[in-house]
């Protein structure tokens, strides 16, 4: 279903920080919506212990703000001895709650000294604090206090998707493509260790995935319609995709398809999960030493699915598995040096470039052909397993050899 509403409590004193809170109040309606930002206490009914009616609205967020700007600590120790003080009143019901409670640092404060404070609320300085600086900052670390508001509350992708999952943290550094394409610089990234399994696109599929617009661009939800597809091609087959093979790629699945997945994971993690680029692939798979395959610079058979009896560097004859194998079955035999795995053979994986410039694709293009990369259980020359092999699918296209996996970015 669409991602869970994350609701946010902002408690800060008008004399204090007025003017940054609103600015940070409107970034946020922005990202979680107008009536999931509660402000102002107001209209508290009469007659009701007003104690209890600002409990109730703490309890009925996901995540408390506590705005300090530089005059905050003085205000709070000159009230400390006033009951009716609703901003100690929110901070205290919150820390009781054991609410998710970020104190926001504004207009360059520090946390203050809680030793003059009331010790109700002493332990809100153990808490990791944002920083919102003035403009030009001031949006860029709105974003940020967004993207780590979904990261606290929502599941995370390892919560989401059954295993084999995990994350696999890439380091910066610079591939050179084939074909003319020069040398990238590629930025640090997050890979998946595996391709994307069935257990987990089916997961994706229960979950409304091909009947949820929001996932798909215009251009993908038109495609979909038009196909009236509901499952990835061959869903339905035992030798592809049956729940007896929970741990295989998925495959069968478009571009588009890919990119759904994409799309809903992000909206249900609150990380930024993407199809890699094919620089992004192609640093995850050869790291640091230019290497011709994801093990070394000789292809040996079996380090990974293929159906090779050739080939162009001396290899031995195989028999075919003639199908997907588990996205561990070569684990510890066929990784990168950053140990990922299933980077050659098994199913080709889909990036987000296109295949003539080797630039990131427009997400509304339909048409131009896809970068994909790796090889698959089908293949059956040694040259297609090397890492810089590129191959060019249609976006629509949907193979019994082919998959994706993903990535994620900080921003």
């Amino acid at each position: 279903m669409p991602q869970k509403n994350i609701r946010v409590f902002i408690s800060y004193r008008r004399d204090d920080s007025q003017y940054v809170t609103d600015s940070i109040h409107d970034h946020l309606m922005r990202h979680f919506g107008e009536e999931n930002v509660f402000l102002d206490v107001q209209n508290i009914p009469f007659g009701v212990d007003f104690r209890k009616h600002l409990a109730s609205q703490v309890a009925a967020h996901d995540v408390v703000l506590v705005i300090i700007g530089p005059d905050w600590a003085r205000i709070m120790q000159e009230r400390a001895t006033q009951p009716n003080d609703f901003v100690r009143i929110e901070v205290e019901s919150a820390l009781q709650q054991g609410k998710l409670i970020i104190p926001v640092l504004v207009m360059e404060t520090q946390m203050p000294d809680f030793s003059v404070l009331p010790p109700s609320i002493a332990d809100l300085q153990w808490l990791q604090t944002a920083i919102i600086r003035r403009k030009p900052d001031l949006e860029h670390d709105c974003v940020r206090l967004a993207d780590g508001i979904r990261y606290s509350v929502l599941p995370s992708s390892l919560d989401i998707l059954p295993p084999p999952f995990n994350w696999i943290d890439i380091p910066a550094g610079q591939v050179t493509l084939e074909d003319g394409h020069d040398k990238f610089e590629v930025p640090a990234f997050t890979v998946a260790k595996y391709p994307v399994t069935v257990a987990q696109y089916e997961v994706f599929m229960k979950d409304g995935g091909y009947t949820t617009p929001q996932w798909w661009t215009k251009g993908d939800w038109q495609w979909l319609q038009k196909q009236s597809n509901t499952a990835p091609r061959y869903w339905n087959n035992e030798k592809w995709q049956s729940l007896g093979k929970p741990d295989h790629p998925v495959v069968g699945v478009s571009w588009f398809e890919a990119c759904a997945f994409t799309r809903w994971l992000s909206d249900q993690s609150g990380e930024h999960i993407y199809l890699p680029t094919e620089q992004q692939w192609q640093r995850a798979a050869q790291g640091n030493d230019g290497r011709k395959f994801p093990w070394g610079n000789e292809w040996e058979v079996s380090r990974c699915n293929n159906d090779t009896e050739y080939g162009d560097f001396g290899d031995t004859k195989k028999k075919a598995d003639n199908t997907t194998s588990s996205v561990t079955a070569y684990e510890g035999k066929g990784d990168s040096p950053f140990s990922v795995v299933d980077m050659a053979g098994n199913v080709w994986e889909w990036t987000k470039s296109a295949f003539e410039t080797a630039q990131t694709v427009n997400l509304e293009d339909t048409t131009t052909l896809r970068v994909v990369r790796g090889g698959s259980w089908s293949s059956n020359l040694a040259e297609n397993f090397r890492i810089t092999f590129r191959h060019g699918f249609t976006p629509g296209i949907r193979l019994t050899n082919q998959g994706f996996r993903v990535i994620r970015s900080q921003f």
